[in-house]
């Protein structure tokens, strides 16, 4: 079994869990707000509507739907690093602890 480390960016969390052998996914609120800052509002929509695909072929229509600007800065995470529906281990967590939740990630 490898564990998931929910990451909250793009600030070293990939290299460092890389060397645990941890898989990583992005918790939901920090990815929201690094997409709406790199694509705007209409990007961060798409986005929380990938998030919450409940199979793949909603979420490639959804990503079909993405500006090739869009399209380039969510190649940064792998599907199963950004969506949940692409990482059935992960469960229903979107954040890295409850404090994460707390923080006015909810």
């Amino acid at each position: 079994m490898r564990f998931i480390n929910i990451i909250d960016g793009d600030k070293g969390g990939r290299k460092a869990n890389e060397c645990r052998k941890f898989k990583i996914f992005a918790d939901y609120h920090h990815r929201l707000e690094n997409v709406k800052a790199n694509c705007g509002a209409a990007g961060g929509q798409l986005y929380t509507m990938a998030f919450n695909a409940d199979q793949i072929t909603t979420l490639d229509d959804i990503k079909f739907e993405m500006t090739e600007k869009m399209t380039t800065y969510m190649a940064k995470y792998s599907d199963a690093e950004q969506y949940p529906v692409c990482l059935p281990e992960l469960g229903l967590r979107q954040y890295g602890s409850c404090v994460e939740a707390i923080n006015g990630a909810n």
